[in-house]
């Protein structure tokens, strides 16, 4: 017979709730019914086939005791229809359907994370056209590498979510399995869909790198586009952070550039100072030595100026400072 711990009713929960003694997101899952413990035993009966083709009364419990947990990762905005089918699948010992019902919900977020980051700028990233279009067909295994290359989810995330993948491939109700999962086997399954696609709801927004390139050099900003295109490239991931950064550098550098594109490039770069990862850091040294060892005396020194007008001097060389001290 299948029986849990003693449940609180729901007024029980919304009591507790109000009284800050449950958290108001938390998930607390109804008592399985012993007479669902016997309705499968009787339809395994029934169908005259053994009882261990679903998964035993011990292990729904165990992932049913379990389950509050993992759900509460999953802020109650995300919390979805496939999640409810997944608890139901669950219930009845379909640890397999369950998994097919985690990985959905995993998918339609990466999905909804790339629309969210923005499909007009994809293209600009990837090389190729993309839209709604492409992003439903893409397969599970591009999905997931469409979403670390715009840092969607990190290498950590990939690993583990493509794992999930795998797992999903040949032990859910998608495809004939190869074998079936234990309980302990579905919540590292769910864990990881939860923690890697399902946790958050913020999202880095990707820049239209033509657009800014336009602003950038079609006058001197206002005020009010400084902010706005400073809180673009801050609200982006990193990668495309640094590559637009370098972008500006070279734009500030250029001797072709009008005076208030400069202006406008080394504004942008103050505003996303304290964003500067190392690696940000490390190409526009790179630039600037490229400048150096290859004579292009104009662009080095307007790259001295632009390190000096970030307060990055300290990043260059010791004869480079040198030299700037010297004139």
């Amino acid at each position: 017979m299948l029986l849990n711990p003693p449940v609180r009713t729901s007024d029980d929960i919304r009591m507790n709730k109000s009284k800050g003694l449950v958290a108001a997101d938390a998930v607390t899952l109804p008592a399985i019914l012993p007479t669902t413990s016997r309705a499968l035993a009787e339809l395994t009966d029934a169908l005259q086939v053994p009882r261990e083709v679903l998964a035993s009364d011990a292990e729904i419990t165990q992932v049913w005791q379990a389950l509050p947990s993992v759900l509460e990762k999953i802020p109650p905005e995300l919390r979805s229809e496939q999640h409810a089918r997944m608890c139901v699948a669950i219930a009845v010992g379909l640890f397999d359907s369950a998994v097919n019902y985690a990985w959905n919900s995993a998918v339609i977020q990466l999905r909804r994370k790339v629309q969210d980051f923005g499909l007009h700028v994809v293209p600009q990233l990837i090389g190729k056209p993309f839209d709604d279009e492409s992003l439903t067909d893409l397969k599970d295994s591009d999905l997931l590498e469409l979403c670390l290359s715009l840092n969607l989810v990190n290498p950590d995330g990939f690993f583990f979510l493509d794992q999930c993948r795998e797992v999903r491939n040949s032990f859910s109700s998608a495809h004939p399995p190869i074998g079936s999962l234990d309980g302990y086997e579905f919540l590292t399954f769910f864990n990881r869909c939860a923690k890697y696609a399902l946790s958050t709801t913020t999202n880095p927004k990707g820049v239209d790198t033509q657009a800014f390139v336009t602003a950038i050099k079609a006058g001197k900003f206002t005020t009010e586009q400084r902010l706005e295109w400073a809180e673009r490239l801050s609200d982006t991931h990193d990668a495309q952070r640094e590559l637009l950064i370098g972008t500006l550098h070279g734009m500030y550098c250029d001797p072709d550039s009008s005076e208030e594109t400069r202006l406008n490039a080394v504004a942008i770069c103050k505003k996303l100072k304290e964003k500067f990862t190392p690696k940000t850091k490390s190409e526009l040294i790179n630039r600037h030595n490229e400048y150096v060892v290859g004579g292009k005396n104009d662009r080095k020194t307007a790259s001295r100026e632009f390190f000096s007008k970030l307060e990055l001097l300290p990043l260059l060389s010791s004869s480079e400072r040198h030299t700037i001290v010297s004139h």
